[in-house]
């Protein structure tokens, strides 16, 4: 026995390629609009590449601002500076940045300024290997650079001038 045709699976498959169609206009659109908003402003494009940062490579933790400061403590017990640091008087001419790890690990940035002497570098890079020899930590890249480009009195602050690195070791903890 045959039934009647009354169209209504024509009428719903041509439903569902509309729906389909209206979604994939629906998300060009968006994306469009969101190409345009990243491209067209500095606080969404810092939004999303700072979401992002922390979604691959996390938030450093106490225990990595404390291998910052152990392996600082270590550079300037080893090593005597001349002078201070030009942006922090009161300080050593020694920097860092704790690392972090989430999906990926982003290494520890320690950056010394004013030792151009080989030995005295190496010197500082055993006492750093032997700092991470002691504790469970992350990778360390520490940098050598000849010294503080910091504009004087009479230049502009905002410009920061470059700074000729020296040497750059990456150190593993194993």
């Amino acid at each position: 026995m045959l039934l009647p045709n009354d169209g209504s699976a024509n009428t719903s498959r041509r439903d569902g390629l509309r729906r389909l169609r209206f979604l994939w206009i629906l998300l060009i659109v968006i994306l469009f609009g969101a190409a345009i908003a990243f491209a067209a402003s500095d606080t969404v494009r810092f939004v999303v590449c700072s979401v992002f940062d922390h979604a691959v490579y996390g938030a450093p933790n106490a225990a990595d601002w404390q291998q910052v400061v152990a392996i600082r403590n270590k550079i300037t017990t080893v090593h005597h500076f001349a002078r201070n640091s030009v942006s922090q008087p009161d300080r050593p001419p020694v920097f860092g940045n704790p690392g972090s790890k989430m999906l990926l690990t982003r290494p520890t940035v320690i950056d010394v300024y004013e030792v151009r002497d080989r030995s005295a570098q190496d010197k500082i890079i055993a006492a750093v290997r032997d700092e991470l020899a002691d504790r469970k930590s992350k990778p360390v890249d520490l940098r050598f650079y000849d010294h503080e480009n910091w504009p004087t009195k009479s230049e502009n602050y905002r410009e920061r001038g470059s700074e000729d690195l020296l040497r750059r070791v990456r150190l593993n903890p194993n």
